[in-house]
């Protein structure tokens, strides 16, 4: 009869096999029962059906999809491991540090109460309820493994008008996270959340860095677009030509601000469409070209543009991609990274 070596916190199980089109899941569960049975507590698990779960290879860590069958991965006799990061371990330096079931919501509570150090000015509402958002976007793509009653009750509080105050990214959340618990002020009444891995994911993310960041984005292409009409009306009140800004010129050299802010100065001086009166005056003069500053505006405008476009695509791509560590990709199975980084 084929045998297995579980190894569960801090012990190893020996697990027989009868059938071994069985699933890895299976295997899981037989080792827990078999954990719980030699604790007199029942290692802190209240529900061996109920307990997440993760299988890897004890030699090379590598990860076990918990609906493969065993005949199809696993050799007699092979080491396996069941850990999850975060939930069913401490964070960081103590990953190795088995948590009990029984502890698991006091982890994720104290984890974000831990978190909750925020100082300075509380954000303004908009900016709250910008950071609340992108948060829900990235827990809504399912790859966080949090709980869709969860998630709902986050898109009922971004639906009422409130705010927490911190600044950074894991104390922005945390504190978010803590209205949520029932531990921070919120307008909203329903706050508070159960099971564990949700403090994690609801901290873990980019969301405070990426919120700022759009909205500095939006500001810079207000300035940006405020820049190219007082440049322009500046160039009328001068009686400047609008030569420069030809588009077969800028064709030449194709940078694609350049040839945005080219297009916007024609639009807005003397053209067919929209003749100047200030242009007619001086159609026929004798000057052969206007100041630096004037005629440039196009390639010192332009490269301002195409950096606020090139940041804009960045903050695009971290608003719609799920940040979090671990991550889920099938069901049960978790996988550790680092797309928590906010370095933009």
């Amino acid at each position: 009869m084929p045998g297995f070596t579980v190894h569960i916190r801090d012990e190893w199980l020996a697990v027989p096999c009868r059938d071994t089109s069985n699933t890895i899941r299976w295997l899981g569960l037989e080792a827990l029962k078999r954990y719980m049975k030699n604790k007199p507590d029942n290692g802190g698990i209240a529900d061996v059906n109920a307990t997440r779960f993760v299988a890897r290879r004890c030699q090379g860590l590598s990860l076990l999809d918990a609906e493969d069958t065993i005949e199809d991965v696993l050799e007699d006799h092979d080491f396996v491991e069941l850990v999850v990061y975060g939930i069913t371990t401490g964070f960081g330096k103590f990953a190795r540090t088995v948590i009990p079931v029984s502890k698991l919501k006091e982890l994720q509570e104290n984890l974000v109460r831990s978190h909750s150090a925020g100082v300075g000015n509380p954000l303004s509402p908009e900016r709250t309820r910008m950071l609340l958002a992108l948060r829900i976007n990235v827990l809504a793509k399912g790859y966080s493994g949090i709980s869709p009653e969860t998630l709902h009750a986050m898109i009922q509080a971004f639906n009422e008008k409130g705010t927490v105050g911190a600044s950074g990214d894991l104390a922005p959340l945390s504190h978010l996270a803590l209205g949520l618990m029932g531990e921070g002020k919120m307008w909203s009444p329903k706050s508070g959340w159960a099971d564990a891995k949700y403090g994690l994911a609801l901290i873990n993310g980019t969301q405070m860095i990426t919120s700022l960041g759009a909205e500095a984005v939006e500001r810079a292409q207000a300035i940006a677009r405020q820049a190219d009409i007082i440049a322009a009306l500046t160039l009328e009140v001068l009686k400047g030509t609008t030569n420069a800004f030809d588009s077969d010129i800028h064709l030449l050299r194709p940078h694609p601000g350049q040839i945005m802010v080219a297009q916007r100065f024609r639009s807005l001086l003397d053209s067919d469409h929209h003749p100047s009166q200030i242009a007619e005056s001086h159609r026929f003069c004798d000057r052969v070209q206007d100041a630096y500053t004037m005629r440039c505006c196009p390639q010192v405008h332009g490269i301002t543009n195409d950096t606020i476009t090139f940041v804009q695509n960045i903050i695009n791509t971290e608003i719609n991609s799920a940040t979090d560590n671990p991550v889920s990709l099938s069901g049960i199975e978790m996988n550790n990274l680092s797309s928590l980084h906010s370095k933009l």
